[in-house]
């Protein structure tokens, strides 16, 4: 039970340092840049909701705005999960 508390704790961390480095970058570089480390495939899409949870922190955009701005430039079953989770939030289902 420890060995998964480390890990949940381990990937938190990594995850605040993904914001926090995404919000250094900015909204034009962020999702690319997570792209290009291979962030994705490593956390799941999910690592890109969190981008844009600190980009509107640091923007002041919302959430969903960074979202479907982006979801455009990704392809594959990522633009397929962040199409289905736009419209679970935005009411489409």
């Amino acid at each position: 039970m420890q060995a998964i508390e480390d890990l949940q704790y381990r990937e938190s961390r990594q995850v605040a340092v993904i914001q926090a480095w995404a919000m250094i970058l900015g909204d034009k570089m962020a999702f690319r840049a997570a792209e290009e480390a291979e962030l994705v495939e490593r956390y799941g899409s999910r690592i890109l909701v969190k981008i844009a949870e600190a980009l509107a922190l640091s923007t002041g955009t919302t959430v969903v705005t960074n979202l479907t701005n982006e979801k455009d430039n990704l392809t594959g079953n990522v633009r397929g999960e962040l199409n289905t989770f736009l419209a679970k939030i935005g009411g489409g289902f």
